[in-house]
């Protein structure tokens, strides 16, 4: 199967916890799915998100100006069967709907719309609306965020799945910790939210 990957806004340290989530995806799919060929659409921004990447990984380096007008013109040539879309997003991509499948982590544009302001709320409320009515799947990182998009009244896609994030392997910690770190951890229970604010 030929695999296109989208992933325009996907840039590190400017779109939060979606591009380590999409990097551990993307390096776990790559190393458990060698049979497949898998070719990325990227731009200069977001070629470093991947780092080295095996033989059946395309990488194509796209201008932004074009971006989506050249992401559905390779997606022809290249024969790509089905295109990942690693955010939803307004702009069209000439391919057919029903043959992507897109990222959606949540949507917390529903439920606080006053974290975003009208122009951004406008924009996440027409991208997700469209593929919810019409993307062949959607993954998502809960079971939580999974119920949320089924109940929205604009759903049609039925096939909404668990796309759990991958832990790569430069964030795994030390062993032990010393005794003034240790003395930093709070008593008792405790959360850690570490996303953007």
């Amino acid at each position: 199967m030929r695999i296109g990957i989208e992933m325009r806004l996907v840039t590190l340290g400017g779109a939060g916890g979606i591009a380590m989530l999409l990097r551990g995806v993307l390096r776990s799919l790559f190393e458990r799915n060698p049979e497949h060929q898998f070719i990325c659409f990227n731009t200069v921004f977001n070629r470093s998100l991947l780092g080295e990447v095996p033989a059946h990984v395309e990488l194509n380096t796209l201008p932004l100006g074009s971006y989506f007008q050249d992401v559905g013109r390779l997606c022809r040539e290249k024969q790509v069967d089905v295109l990942f879309r690693g955010y939803p997003l307004e702009q069209p991509v000439d391919f057919p709907l029903r043959r992507q499948v897109v990222e959606i982590p949540d949507i917390q544009h529903e439920y606080f719309p006053e974290f975003f302001d009208a122009d951004c709320l406008r924009s996440r409320r027409a991208a997700f609306s469209q593929v919810l009515g019409g993307a062949g799947a959607i993954g998502t990182i809960s079971q939580f965020a999974q119920q949320t998009l089924l109940e929205q009244p604009c759903t049609r896609c039925r096939d909404i799945f668990l796309m759990c994030p991958a832990l790569q392997t430069e964030h795994h910690g030390q062993e032990t910790v010393t005794a003034s770190e240790e003395a930093l951890i709070p008593p008792g229970d405790y959360f850690l939210f570490p996303a953007n604010l």
